[in-house]
């Protein structure tokens, strides 16, 4: 089976902890280069590496001077302002991207970004772990038993001791705070449980005007068919938390982030289903899926620009409209 040579563009937290371990395991790609500006993120990416010979680099402009290879794909995790120049680099060299969301800051990013994918051929996809995670996987085949879906109450909540910081305090740079942060992934849950919303009412709190101009508690009210719900998103909150509940015409059901339950009509739970399975896994997953994307030269796929252009930024176009 080929093997994809692949590099890592961004080596934070996130990349550190789910992005280098799931590729460094597979036998699908060849990792063949890391780039991470940052000195002490370098460290710890050498310290993870364990004696691997993968040349690790400060700019994306020094991949050319020190890799050999032809590139095929790159994963992507940056600040959300660095995307679009990242995006057209590897476009210009045919290379497919894996990043995190949010897919683009606002429609005209998002409009070039498509643009850049459909001229280049290059597949690129917004990367949702949870859509690979087997308790969430379950979630789905569980509210087919509660009946007809009528409310959806979401929420994603904790206490960051420095919340918004960093690039995350411009909304210039951002794009927006935690809804655009935190909040995209419980929109693209209701996206892939019910279906795309309707945004009817948006609350955007700053607490600490002083310190960011980013929201860092947000609230929107949506409709979608008969199904009507919230969101609600913090990351100032006193408690953390992430839960998922649906009630039906036959029951509920709630999701937690490693846990499910099933309730019938006289709220008695009636099942339930735990798992311990890791972030790094599910991102193997996901891994593996956009492997066959790519090898099979697919059009249609998850959370591809077309979808996400129509679909969750015009949903944050609604939310951070001015």
């Amino acid at each position: 089976m080929k093997k994809l040579n692949t590099i890592l563009i961004g080596g934070g937290h996130q990349s550190r902890k789910e992005h280098l371990p799931a590729l460094i395991f597979s036998d699908l790609f060849e990792l063949i280069g890391i780039v991470e500006p940052d000195q002490i993120a370098r460290e710890e990416i050498v310290h993870i590496l364990d004696g691997k010979n993968i040349p690790i680099m400060e700019r994306i402009e020094e991949l050319d001077r020190h890799i050999n290879k032809k590139i095929d794909m790159a994963v992507v995790s940056v600040p959300h302002d660095q995307y679009l120049p990242i995006i057209n680099f590897c476009a210009q060299r045919g290379v497919h991207i894996l990043k995190e969301k949010p897919f683009a800051r606002n429609e005209d990013e998002a409009k070039q970004i498509y643009d850049i994918a459909k001229k280049s051929k290059i597949k690129i996809m917004t990367s949702f772990q949870r859509r690979f995670h087997p308790i969430y996987q379950n979630f789905k085949v569980m509210l087919k038993q509660i009946g007809e879906i009528t409310s959806v109450e979401a929420s994603y909540t904790l206490g960051s001791k420095k919340p918004n910081s960093g690039w995350r305090s411009d909304i210039k740079k951002a794009g927006g705070g935690v809804m655009m942060d935190m909040g995209y992934h419980m929109i693209d849950l209701i996206f892939w449980y019910i279906d795309p919303f309707k945004v009817i009412d948006k609350s955007l709190t700053i607490n600490r005007k002083g310190d960011y101009n980013t929201d860092d508690t947000s609230f929107i009210t949506f409709e979608v068919g008969n199904v009507k719900g919230f969101i609600f998103v913090s990351c100032i909150y006193p408690i953390k938390n992430e839960q998922f509940i649906v009630i039906g015409s036959k029951g509920s059901a709630i999701l937690k982030k490693n846990r499910i339950e099933r309730y019938n009509l006289s709220h008695e739970l009636v099942e339930h289903l735990e798992g311990d399975g890791t972030w790094a896994q599910a991102m193997q997953k996901q891994l593996e899926y956009f492997y066959e994307v790519i090898v099979d030269n697919k059009d249609q796929f998850i959370s591809n620009p077309e979808f996400q252009l129509n679909n969750h930024v015009k949903v944050m176009s609604r939310i951070y409209e001015q």
